[in-house]
């Protein structure tokens, strides 16, 4: 196992008050910590998943530098809320191995979709079992696609959307269980385009609900839809669009405490993304739309940021990235959270600082870039993923320079 360095920085940032914030606000920016989750070479981590007692499950691979292309190693982290890291486990086969998607089965055991892809062409693909604290939990089990569009794990097993090189040369959607016995398999897929990242897909006892858009893209409204584990739909909503040539779509949907979903409404009329219409809008178990918060405000647009579709919930509240004000280096920025209640209320905002001085391991001069697409919550604290790596003279020592951080987002 490669030695892991770990290092905690605690940074007292100067606490003020943003003159972007609304009204509401109350409090103002904590001490930011930032943990480092990788090793000595490249590191690929993502989010994945949460274990029942709210331990964070990261999943991706690490390579030495100078072998990002031929011999790198799946990789899964297991990082307590806290920050500190639980577990690791890297997998000792394969030559360009990766964990990609990860969930935590009805079983109490943790299930990745295992990736073999030298020289970036995948060549073999397997489902791979674990404890909860990172043991290896049986054989792997081989998959076989045709052409694969997307799959997701879900807590009852794969959904799989994919291409069958078949006569007919067509669309399938399949939902295989645990257990190895095929479900349902439905040609031709549903009508909506769920989103492929993020919560497009969240599975219940009896289905899953998909959230996205309208089938085809273009030109189409914002849905939401539930199917069972049969393959039929239970219950469906399209939100009616309100520009002219307005395409519309969901956005992090999240499951609230009700049983019910939260997500971020986005409609764009083409290209002008400038005029987007965003909202935040919830919707009741069986789908029904309960509330709808716009943040359409022309004077309030002006001077203040517009919510984004980086969301997640964090007991009660709900939280999201609003705006990113860069500075001087390619790295330094500012980020501001938007804290929000169940029904859509702004309870204030704080802000996530970063300086390429916090990071001393980078050399002086050379551009240091990052990047960043989720929030993830673990009790009562929200963390943010983000890379950071430098651009160098050449690929692989720009690969080998990819460090994975988790930063803890403060609370109002």
């Amino acid at each position: 196992m490669a030695e892991m360095r770990i290092k905690t920085m605690k940074t007292l940032k100067r606490v003020l008050v943003l003159g972007l914030c609304l009204a509401l606000l109350a409090g103002a920016a904590l001490a930011e910590e930032m943990v480092n989750i990788g090793t000595d070479g490249y590191d690929c981590l993502y989010y994945k998943c949460s274990l029942p007692d709210g331990r964070m499950i990261f999943a991706g691979c690490q390579a030495k530098a100078g072998h990002y292309n031929d011999n790198h190693k799946a990789r899964l982290v297991c990082v307590n809320p806290d920050g500190t890291v639980s577990w690791e486990y890297v997998d000792p086969e394969g030559i360009c191995g990766m964990f990609c998607d990860t969930v935590v089965t009805e079983d109490g055991r943790i299930c990745t979709i295992y990736e073999d892809s030298p020289e970036q062409e995948t060549q073999a693909m397997s489902l791979k079992f674990f404890t909860l604290d990172g043991k290896p939990d049986g054989a792997a089990v081989p998959l076989d696609f045709d052409w694969v569009f997307h799959y997701a794990l879900t807590p009852a097993g794969l959904f799989t959307d994919a291409f069958n090189y078949d006569k007919n040369r067509s669309e399938y959607i399949e939902f295989t269980a645990w257990n190895g016995k095929t479900l349902f398999r439905k040609n031709g897929g549903f009508p909506i385009s769920y989103q492929m990242f993020g919560s497009g897909i969240i599975a219940e006892e009896d289905g899953l609900v998909l959230s996205g858009k309208e089938a085809p893209n273009d030109g189409s409204a914002a849905k939401i839809m539930k199917i069972d584990y049969q393959g039929n739909i239970v219950w469906e909503n399209t939100l009616p669009l309100e520009m002219d040539m307005g395409s519309a779509d969901l956005y992090g949907c999240k499951r609230t405490r009700d049983g019910g979903f939260v997500a971020w409404l986005t409609e764009t009329a083409g290209s002008n993304y400038e005029n987007a219409r965003q909202a935040v809008v919830r919707f009741s178990a069986d789908g029904r739309l309960v509330s709808k918060t716009d943040y359409n405000d022309e004077e309030e647009k002006a001077g203040k940021p517009i919510p984004s579709e980086m969301m997640t919930a964090c007991g009660d509240k709900y939280v999201c990235q609003k705006d990113m004000i860069w500075e001087e280096s390619s790295i330094d920025r500012t980020m501001v959270y938007g804290w929000y209640d169940a029904e859509g209320n702004e309870l204030g905002t704080t802000e996530v600082q970063i300086r390429q001085a916090d990071f001393p391991q980078f050399a002086k001069g050379r551009e240091v870039e990052a990047s960043h697409n989720e929030l993830v919550a673990a009790g009562d604290t929200v963390w943010l993923p983000i890379f950071f790596w430098e651009e160098c003279d050449s690929f692989e020592k720009t690969q080998a320079s990819y460090e994975a951080y988790i930063i803890r987002v403060p609370m109002p």
